[in-house]
């Protein structure tokens, strides 16, 4: 569906068998206040805001007060250079507990606030940043222990290459083989990384990029 912001809520609270949503944004309108609402059975949301952000500009947090989304699986974000900073955005994460997709694209949210974005989803397998200008740096990389599958277009940060590589090379290992250190324990603490690509302006990852994809045979992939 295709309204207002407010116009759009008013629609999708309505809506308690709906299984799968995309919502596109097109102005702000007043987003009224709503009591939470569980919606039990929406497995997938697409929320688009296709409007310029303005100064003071909160929607994309705010859309989320009101949604309790047990069920939710994956939810894509297109956000207009907009931040993820509000509690609200934290805590609709943590009323959507099986949360194992994520999508961020053009979103203004920093490393700090990614890693609580990812600490409010232990459940999240699949990572894909795609045009976000300052989301990584050294301490968000340690931040990615669950996903499996990690694909970032077009992002930049300040991260030293030498952390990145440190945290590829700790997250893979042939199939079936335990970590260098040989530590079962750490198998079960930390998730195999199966596939990544990485695409960033920086001609000098273009060497780590080789060597990572033949240490993995490909299953890694940075350009």
């Amino acid at each position: 569906m295709t309204d207002t912001s407010t116009g759009c809520l008013d629609v999708l609270l309505k809506c308690m068998n709906l299984e799968t949503a995309a919502v596109s944004t097109t102005s702000s309108g007043i987003i009224s206040e709503h009591p939470i609402t569980i919606l039990p059975h929406l497995r997938s949301l697409l929320f688009v805001m296709d409007w310029e952000k303005v100064e003071g500009d909160d929607y994309a947090e705010r859309f989320f007060l009101p949604l309790e989304l047990p069920a939710l699986a994956g939810l894509q974000l297109f956000l207009q250079s907009r931040p993820l900073s509000s509690a609200y955005f934290l805590q609709f994460l943590l009323r959507s507990p099986d949360l194992r997709s994520l999508d961020l694209t053009l979103s203004d949210i920093c490393s700090e606030d990614l890693i609580d974005v990812l600490r409010c989803t232990p459940a999240l397998t699949y990572l894909r940043l795609c045009l976000c200008s300052c989301c990584i740096e050294n301490s968000s990389l340690r931040g990615f222990s669950t996903a499996r599958t990690i694909h970032w277009d077009s992002i930049n940060g300040d991260f030293a290459e030498a952390s990145l590589e440190s945290m590829l090379r700790s997250r893979w290992w042939p199939v079936g083989q335990p970590p260098s250190s040989g530590s079962s324990q750490l198998c079960q603490q930390i998730a195999r990384l199966k596939d990544v690509h990485i695409s960033c302006a920086r001609p000098s990852l273009r060497g780590l990029g080789r060597s990572m994809k033949k240490y993995t045979a490909g299953e890694i992939c940075i350009w």
